[in-house]
C-alpha cells in the first residue's frame, strides 16, 4: 500500500518542454499548486538525451517558457547562419530548464517536483530510486505532458538484427565515446601518433590534409571517431596504424 500521497491542484506528468511551459503559465496566471512527476533525472525532457550536437531549428526566443527568454536574443556573426538569430544548443536548453525549475518554480512554494518517478496511469507513482509507491491525487486536473511521445534512439531498443560480434550504438554515443577517447588516449596521441603520422605521410602524401586521430579499440571496440575521416589511427597492443 502507498505510504503517502502526492496531491496538488494540478498534477503534471512530464517535465519536458510542454510540462514546463504549462506549469509556468499556471504560476504566473493564477494561484494553483502544481506537482510535477517525471521519470527523468532532470527537467528538459528529451533534451537530456538528445544528440550533443543538435541545436534548435528556430530562434531561441521562440522556445521555452513564457516568463523567461531562452538565450540572449543575439545575432549570429559568421558562418552559414550569419545574420540570423541564435539557436540554442542541447546543453544550453537543459541548463535553461534546470535554472527555471531551481530559481523560478520551486522558490514559489507552489510547485512540488518529483524526478526519477514513474506514473502508472492508475493514480500511483513509484520512485525509480527507492521503489517507494505513492498515491497521486489531482484536485483539479491531471495533465499528460508526455502526449507528444518524443523518442530518442539512445533510449529505444533497436528493431533490427546485427551479425554476431557487431556492436551497434546510437549516434549519441559517437560523441560521448569521442570524449572518452580524448581522455583515454591522450598519451598515445602525444607520443605515438606524430611518429605514425610522419611514416603515413611519406607513403600517402596526396591524402594528407588533416592531422590523424587516435582510437583505442581495446577501450571502445567498434566505436568511430566523429568526423568519419580517413586518417583515423588506432592503438592495439602497443602498435599504431591506419584503420582504413
Amino acid at each position: 500500500m502507498p505510504k503517502s500521497v502526492i496531491e496538488a491542484d494540478y498534477v503534471v506528468i512530464g517535465a519536458g518542454v510542454a510540462g514546463m511551459a504549462f506549469t509556468d503559465t499556471l504560476l504566473h496566471h493564477g494561484a494553483s499548486t502544481v506537482a510535477i512527476i517525471d521519470a527523468g533525472h532532470g527537467p528538459g525532457g528529451h533534451w537530456n538525451h538528445s544528440y550533443p550536437f543538435v541545436r534548435l531549428h528556430l530562434p531561441s526566443r521562440h522556445y521555452g517558457v513564457e516568463s523567461r527568454v531562452l538565450g540572449n536574443n543575439s545575432i549570429v556573426r559568421g558562418g552559414p547562419n550569419d545574420g540570423l538569430s541564435s539557436m540554442a544548443s542541447g546543453p544550453e536548453i537543459v541548463s535553461y530548464y534546470r535554472d527555471i525549475m531551481d530559481h523560478v518554480f520551486l522558490p514559489t512554494g507552489r510547485v512540488a517536483y518529483f524526478p526519477m518517478t514513474r506514473f502508472d496511469w492508475r493514480a500511483h507513482a513509484t520512485s525509480l530510486v527507492t521503489g517507494e509507491r505513492r498515491a497521486v491525487k489531482a484536485r483539479k486536473k491531471l495533465v499528460d505532458a508526455t502526449y507528444a511521445a518524443v523518442e530518442v534512439p539512445s533510449l529505444q531498443k533497436r528493431k533490427f538484427q546485427t551479425d554476431e560480434g557487431v556492436r551497434c550504438i546510437p549516434v549519441n554515443d559517437l560523441v560521448r565515446n569521442a570524449l572518452l577517447l580524448h581522455h583515454r588516449c591522450g598519451e598515445d596521441r602525444r607520443r605515438r601518433v606524430p611518429l605514425a603520422s610522419r611514416e603515413w605521410r611519406r607513403s600517402r602524401q596526396h591524402q594528407v590534409d588533416r592531422p590523424p586521430r587516435c582510437l583505442v579499440d581495446q577501450q571502445i571496440e567498434g566505436s568511430v571517431h566523429p568526423g568519419f575521416i580517413r586518417d583515423v589511427f588506432y592503438v592495439r597492443s602497443g602498435s599504431v596504424g591506419s584503420n582504413w
